[in-house]
């Protein structure tokens, strides 16, 4: 029997997960001229207004608090974060251009950091990111956004190091454990990966994802029923993580539980219908259970959706050949093959 592409364990990569702080509490002055006055009044209302998550207000009071006073340097740094976070990076860029000169503080070159991560521009980020080190170097959470850069590069030794230079500044920090997991993970030692991810699951409880991976883990060590129960407990914690409704359900497909799989895969594209990895492992489950007419349909209604997804050519054409249709195979494996799925070239070795 050929071969199935099933799609590998999807992970969940957490990067910069730390949110940027802005600057709380409210600002007095006795004696000040009236534009200090307004200036403080707009920045104490902008501070209110952000507690809310009334980002828009938020950012029209801290601009009218710069519109009194050019040089309020806590006013600039909090507009600059709601400018990050909500995806308005390169205005929130703009405001920590501004403020490089006035004062160093390894915070603004954190958020310049994270900026350009976000924009891709990860050169740039790590440039921002040990300027923030040099700054502040007993501060973990600039080591680790290295650290995250160089997993982002595959540069895998490079994060590991990083991320135990943040551990070892700060070992209460799940995320911290967590992404050095990834990178031992990617790097091949899936010994250690999995007792960060442990350690990182003992520290927050309520990491979804740091379930995930360890029950991706549990999948590459053949412990298909421990890892249903760490992909169960993150969705526990988040029923909506469509990455572990798939993983679990292939972790059932090991287990035998086809049709529990095919529900959890179901699930996963309901979640986020343009997850098409869930819905190339439903296909999987029609053919498992020898339901080619019906598999072939699916994946037929799927390559007319997705006609430039390798693999759904790859499985409609397993599907083909076990019901004698090797011509059809053949020219779907061809296709396949077009699209990138190096698989196929050992298939078609065996057509005419």
């Amino acid at each position: 029997m050929k071969r199935f592409l099933l799609l590998a364990i999807a992970v969940s990569f957490v990067f910069s997960g730390l949110q940027a702080q802005v600057f709380t509490g409210t600002a007095k002055k006795e004696n000040v001229v009236f534009a200090d006055r307004q200036a403080i009044m707009q920045y104490n209302k902008g501070i209110e207004y952000y507690g809310l998550k009334n980002y828009d207000s938020a950012l029209v009071a801290f601009t009218k608090a710069l519109e009194y006073d050019p040089a309020y340097y806590n006013a600039l740094y909090n507009r600059a974060v709601i400018y990050y976070e909500t995806a308005q990076y390169a205005k929130s860029l703009r405001d920590l251009e501004l403020m490089k000169g006035s004062r160093s503080d390894s915070k603004v070159f954190n958020l310049m950091g994270k900026n350009q991560e976000a924009l891709k521009q990860l050169s740039k980020a790590l440039i921002s990111f040990r300027a923030a080190t040099e700054l502040a170097p007993d501060k973990a959470v600039n080591y680790y956004h290295i650290g995250a850069i160089y997993l982002l590069q595959s540069k895998f030794q490079d994060a590991i190091d990083y991320f135990s230079t943040a551990i070892e500044k700060d070992a209460t920090a799940a995320l911290f454990f967590n992404d050095r997991g990834i990178a031992y993970r990617e790097s091949g030692d899936i010994q250690k990966a999995q007792q960060d991810f442990e350690k990182a699951t003992t520290l927050n409880s309520n990491l979804d994802y740091a379930f995930n991976n360890l029950g991706d883990i549990r999948m590459k060590q053949g412990q298909f029923k421990e890892a249903e129960t760490e992909f169960t407990a993150a969705l526990k914690i988040n029923p909506d993580n469509y990455i572990a409704f798939n993983n679990r359900g292939l972790a059932r497909l090991k287990l035998g539980e086809t049709d529990y799989a095919y529900q959890d895969f179901l699930k996963a594209h309901e979640l986020k219908p343009e997850f098409y990895e869930a819905l190339n492992n439903m296909g999987y489950v029609l053919y498992l259970n020898q339901e080619y007419q019906q598999a072939l349909k699916f994946f037929t209604d799927l390559i007319k959706s997705h006609p430039n997804i390798g693999m759904y050519y790859f499985n409609r054409a397993i599907v083909k050949e076990m019901m004698r249709d090797e011509v059809g195979a053949c020219d779907d494996w061809s296709q396949a093959l077009e699209l990138g799925v190096k698989e196929a070239a050992e298939y078609l070795e065996n057509c005419k």
